[in-house]
């Protein structure tokens, strides 16, 4: 269930993003659901590529996890 923790919180970073950025695109004045998907977009992928990294990418490969 934790292997799949990291792609799951990219793709729903990703999904939060361009969302974010949709809503932003469509509507002249965004309003604050747009700026808060996107910050919450940025972040979940950036946990998202952290835990990636610590679990399976290079120190994953290191530390034989």
């Amino acid at each position: 269930m934790l292997k799949n923790a990291p792609y799951a919180l990219m793709v729903i970073g990703a999904a939060l993003l361009i969302g974010g950025i949709a809503i932003g695109a469509r509507s002249g004045d965004a309003p604050q659901i747009a700026f808060l998907m996107g910050v919450v977009g940025v972040v979940m992928l950036a946990f998202g590529l952290t835990l990636y990294l610590f679990t399976e990418g290079v120190g994953g490969r290191r530390t034989g996890c």
